[in-house]
């Protein structure tokens, strides 16, 4: 398997107010390990003052909600979003812009489908929010093993905002029975200051 490193980003060196995102990030065509780098820096370019404070493993793991041969591989991050952070109607157009980016197609009569791209805003600093564009937290968190297993190795004692329950309770009653597997270990110590 190839060394998956990510080019330098900003690394938190000092405790600052935090103002936390958690992102879930996925791919399952092309060159999906490139794909996974390329949103998290794409996504770090866009917000200058974000800071990486974790980034999970990276897991393999089937499709969720549809039939596809090609498994998605999965991660998490977090990032500080700074001082003054964005609005999340902001970070959703980013993201998308992201994903288009790197050549993320929607089809509009198909809900799930393979992908190039996928960046989800799980949680964003305590954000409890419901319109026809955003909802978070993310919805489907407790029903996602391939979510679940990366927020309990970055996060283990982290709570869903809603539920008031950790992850790893979360994953424990977590009714999804496909399959996650470890792909590539934790590279956040290769990120430069």
């Amino acid at each position: 398997r190839e060394r998956m490193d990510y080019p330098k980003l900003s690394v938190a060196a000092a405790p600052r107010s935090p103002h936390f995102l958690y992102l879930g990030l996925g791919s399952n065509l092309g060159q999906r390990e490139t794909n996974l780098e390329e949103m998290a820096v794409s996504f770090h370019r866009f917000f200058a003052e974000s800071v990486l404070l974790k980034a999970s493993s990276v897991y393999e793991s089937e499709p969720w909600g549809f039939a596809c041969d090609t498994p998605f591989l999965n991660q998490v991050l977090i990032f500080d979003m700074g001082a003054c952070p964005p609005q999340p109607s902001e970070v959703l157009s980013k993201i998308a812009e992201v994903e288009h980016s790197l050549g993320r197609v929607r089809p509009s009569d198909v809900r799930y489908a393979p992908r190039t791209a996928d960046i989800d805003i799980l949680c964003y600093n305590g954000y409890v929010m419901h319109t026809p564009e955003l909802t978070i937290p993310h919805p489907q968190i407790p029903n996602r093993r391939f979510v679940l297993e990366p927020l309990v190795e970055i996060d283990p004692e982290g709570r869903h905002p809603m539920l008031g329950l950790t992850w790893k309770e979360l994953l424990a009653a977590c009714p999804d029975t496909g399959w996650v597997r470890l792909y590539a270990a934790n590279r956040l110590a290769t990120l430069g200051a």
